[in-house]
């Protein structure tokens, strides 16, 4: 007995849904359409492939009469993601209205502080970086409230909106609440599809690269990765990218320019200056140590001592 057949095709010159489920011989019921039954015949190529495959081999076929259809099974079989369209919505030109957030982590080795996870927090027009180490992920919106909060005090400007990937941590309603608060805009990627995200996904790359590179270079033990990390952001701040063209990010963030006197190889062997509080009569005023970052405003450094997690 020959089987039932449920064909499903639109007709997209008429626009309508055609439904079959009559109780037809197969074979009669695949040929009604010869177009579909060419694809059928064909493996569900396309149509591009099946109509150039007729015109070669099939001379007998009026291409006249090809009518064009969808295969509901090749819909469903061969389902992909739409393409990711650009979110034209949201201004993204000017500093601080877009920023891109991402978690790093958990790293596998502890830094020195007991740091397992690294927040990254990017400014889409300047592409300027902040840099937040964190214990846990549970830290994650406090340290993004407070990040914005001090934004909001220095330039009395909010954020209008930042961008983050799913996870739970940035679902929390007191989280979003507080966003709102401040005139910020909480928008999600959609699920399974980091690329929406991949302006911050590309910038941990970079950051990680980097202190990969610093590490090796310098011969630091790797407990101080939260260093290199530092290092790597304050760098990437402090020089032009494509993007920015001749400016720095932080001069297209605030204007301010870079002090390139205050810049050293990471892992530099230094003389740190000993305070006289910490050093006897006869004590030398200064260590030999290995610069291991900067301060934020450029008027100091950070050094490790050989044998000495400080």
């Amino acid at each position: 007995m020959t089987p039932e057949l449920e064909i499903r095709a639109v007709n997209t010159k008429t626009a309508a849904s055609v439904v079959d489920t009559s109780s037809q011989p197969l074979i009669y019921a695949i040929t009604k359409n010869k177009s579909y039954d060419w694809h059928c015949r064909l493996g569900n190529a396309s149509d591009r492939v099946v109509r150039k495959f007729l015109q070669i081999y099939v001379p007998s076929f009026n291409q006249k009469q090809w009518t064009p259809f969808v295969s509901e099974h090749c819909l469903v079989s061969k389902s992909t993601r739409r393409a990711l369209q650009a979110q034209d919505e949201i201004p993204q030109a000017h500093p601080r209205d877009l920023m891109v957030t991402d978690v790093i982590g958990p790293i596998s080795q502890v830094d020195i502080h007991g740091n397992k996870y690294l927040l990254t927090l990017r400014d889409h027009a300047s592409t300027l970086v902040f840099f937040f180490p964190l214990k846990s992920q549970d830290q994650v919106t406090s340290v993004i409230t407070n990040a914005l909060k001090l934004i909001h005090n220095v330039f009395h400007k909010s954020v209008k909106f930042i961008r983050a990937d799913n996870p739970k941590e940035y679902k929390e309603n007191k989280f979003n609440v507080q966003l709102v608060s401040m005139g910020t805009q909480h928008i999600f990627t959609s699920p399974y599809t980091p690329e929406q995200n991949g302006e911050a996904e590309r910038l941990n790359w970079t950051l990680g690269d980097t202190a990969r590179t610093m590490l090796k270079a310098s011969g630091i033990p790797s407990t101080f990765w939260l260093y290199a990390y530092k290092v790597a952001a304050y760098i990437h701040n402090w020089i032009p990218n494509t993007k920015s063209r001749d400016k720095t990010l932080l001069e297209l963030w605030c204007g301010r320019q870079p002090q390139a006197q205050q810049i050293h190889p990471f892992g530099a062997k230094a003389v740190a200056h000993v305070p006289i509080e910490k050093r006897g009569k006869l004590d030398n005023r200064g260590r030999i140590c290995r610069l291991i970052g900067f301060q934020d405003d450029s008027r100091g450094f950070f050094s490790g001592m050989r044998g000495k997690s400080q």
